[in-house]
């Protein structure tokens, strides 16, 4: 039974891979910028320390340089994994049915992190 090591590589999955880390990894730091902001002011943090820091997230962050609010970048979370879900899971599930398993798995990851954002947004 072929599993994920025994897929053909191809130029456009290695792309596709490679943009899957790029925007992730993008995701993964301004999260973790803003982690580090909202523990700041659960500690006392000055109100006019943590503007400045999210005004350097805004000019320094990829994704906060869009000028997307909370619920606007929530609605992008949504958007991509929607477009994850009806359009890239459906066709790696088409072209290797091998990867049924860890398609299952990120969808139940998106599955966590809409509930997650749902908590913000309400």
């Amino acid at each position: 039974m072929g599993g994920i090591d025994a897929m053909p590589v191809t130029e456009q999955g290695e792309a596709l891979y490679r943009d899957l880390l790029w925007v992730h990894g993008l995701l993964r730091q301004d999260l973790a910028t803003v982690e580090r902001l909202a523990a700041e002011v659960a500690g006392g943090a000055d109100a006019d320390a943590v503007v400045a820091g999210v005004r350097t997230l805004e000019t320094t962050g990829p994704l906060w340089r869009l000028r997307a609010s909370c619920l606007h970048y929530c609605r992008f979370v949504h958007g991509h994994h929607r477009l994850e879900d009806r359009a890239l899971f459906p066709e790696l599930r088409r072209v290797n049915p091998a990867l049924g398993p860890v398609v299952d798995r990120l969808q139940e990851d998106h599955r966590r992190v809409a509930a997650l954002l749902e908590d913000v947004e309400v």
